[in-house]
């Protein structure tokens, strides 16, 4: 016997919140910036938390911080969305600076 449940729009909405919630804590989300000689590099990968396996791993080359970060950004999204997986990606100032 089927049962009919009704929810609320703010129901829905919090309970796609914790889904994408969950989905973020499976995995480790991080990212270095590297400056070399006037360009720059950023570099982007997902890691599986319990696996340890790196399930993303992008990167963005620029003549500005701003635009390598745009480049990696914009791989990291298709990425993520070629793999069904709906992850933020870093801000610049949450990025591991590397010589």
């Amino acid at each position: 016997m089927k049962k009919v449940v009704r929810i609320t729009e703010n129901d829905l909405t919090r309970i796609v919140k914790r889904v994408l919630n969950e989905e973020q804590e499976e995995y480790l989300v991080s990212g270095t910036k590297f400056n070399m000689f006037g360009s720059h590099r950023i570099d982007i990968k997902v890691t599986n938390k319990s696996t340890s396996e790196i399930i993303i791993s992008v990167g963005g080359e620029g003549s500005s911080e701003k635009e390598a970060y745009d480049k990696a950004v914009e791989s990291f999204n298709k990425k993520g969305k070629e793999k069904g997986l709906n992850l933020q990606p870093p801000t610049i100032d949450k990025l591991e600076k590397s010589n």
